[in-house]
């Protein structure tokens, strides 16, 4: 599969950049009573990402620009399907809002982020062309991996000693108790904490540790496990559901092979990305990020110092690129926003 570039590591700083610009002297924190301001956060945030972050909020305006001129930007529906998809391997939505919690995500942040990757994704498959034979065809070569295995949701509680172990079982074992109730009291995962120890639905070769593999495949819907042992710690499992192996039918998997079919195919994003600086009009106004500037010049741009051309000294930061017949669209100096 073809890599497609996933912008993003700088995107958190940027949001608090922008948050936090124009705060002034408001404290932040006090060290030994001595405030340390959001200006000086701000500027601190700055000098350490400042010219990733400014690369990135770059980069990610002209391919939504790219998008938007080509009619690529993905529609609420296909947004709400693959929002769908995540939700559904969860037993319910709170599970889900804590699994991205434990993430530093919301729903939204993850629906901006899925809007992205997906615009992203739009770029660098336009240009692939398929047919109906050309999709069976992939799909034939490829079809125990879109059969599914079988599957199952557990709920677990963690334990670092036996006889902790042993009490939480007598506990969720007694008629009338609430194994919710216990497991938000007892387990001791970091990662299920939140979720009252349920999982995501996960299949046998993703059930970690390999110890739960058995009891969790092989325990009735609803029945609990006796203290396992594994990695160190003990577990306690309840077995919420399991569905069935399935066997992949193209007229079903349509357009998950279509998917997969166009990301197979498509370009290598290096290569769209270059394809768009090639037309982007970047200036850069601040001299301390002309190394950015860089970043964004082309071949076919003449370099400062050139005959007929201003001194590097006197230019400044940034790309004046030569008219070219179907460029970008022009657009006018951007306002500071905060992007996601």
């Amino acid at each position: 599969m073809r890599r497609v570039l996933l912008l993003g590591t700088g995107i958190v700083l940027a949001c608090l950049v922008v948050l936090l610009a124009g705060c002034g002297d408001k404290p932040v924190a006090f060290v030994n009573g001595e405030k340390i301001t959001q200006k000086e956060l701000m500027d601190q945030l700055e000098t350490l990402g400042g010219h990733q972050v400014l690369h990135e909020m770059i980069v990610r305006r002209l391919l939504e620009d790219e998008a938007k001129n080509l009619g690529l930007v993905p529609t609420d529906q296909e947004i709400d399907a693959a929002m769908g998809d995540w939700r559904k391997q969860f037993p319910d939505e709170a599970t889900f809002i804590a699994y991205l919690a434990r993430r530093n995500m919301t729903p939204e942040t993850l629906r901006e982020r899925i809007r992205f990757e997906m615009l992203q994704r739009k770029l660098a498959e336009k240009d692939v062309k398929y047919t109906e034979d050309d999709l069976r065809k992939f799909f034939r070569s490829r079809k125990d991996l879109y059969d599914k295995p079988e599957r199952v949701l557990i709920q677990e509680i963690m334990t670092f000693k036996q006889e902790e172990a042993q009490k939480v079982y007598e506990l969720v074992t007694t008629p009338g108790t609430d194994f919710d109730g216990i497991a938000r009291q007892y387990n001791m995962n970091p990662e299920t904490q939140a979720t009252a120890g349920k999982r995501p639905l996960l299949a046998k070769n993703q059930l970690f540790p390999l110890a739960l593999r058995k009891p969790a495949f092989t325990l009735k819907v609803g029945a609990v496990s006796k203290p396992i042992q594994a990695n160190g710690h003990w577990y306690v499992i309840r077995v919420l559901d399991r569905l069935p192996a399935e066997k992949a039918q193209f007229d079903k998997l349509r357009k998950d092979v279509e998917r997969d079919y166009k990301a197979q195919h498509a370009k290598d994003f290096n290569e769209v990305l270059n394809a768009i600086k090639a037309k982007a009009q970047v200036q850069i106004v601040s001299p301390k990020y002309a190394d950015v500037a860089e970043a964004f010049r082309t071949s076919q741009l003449p370099e400062w110092g050139q005959p007929g051309q201003p001194s590097k000294e006197a230019a400044p930061a940034g790309n004046k690129p030569a008219k070219q017949s179907g460029g970008g669209a022009k657009r006018p100096a951007p306002k500071e926003t905060g992007g996601p």
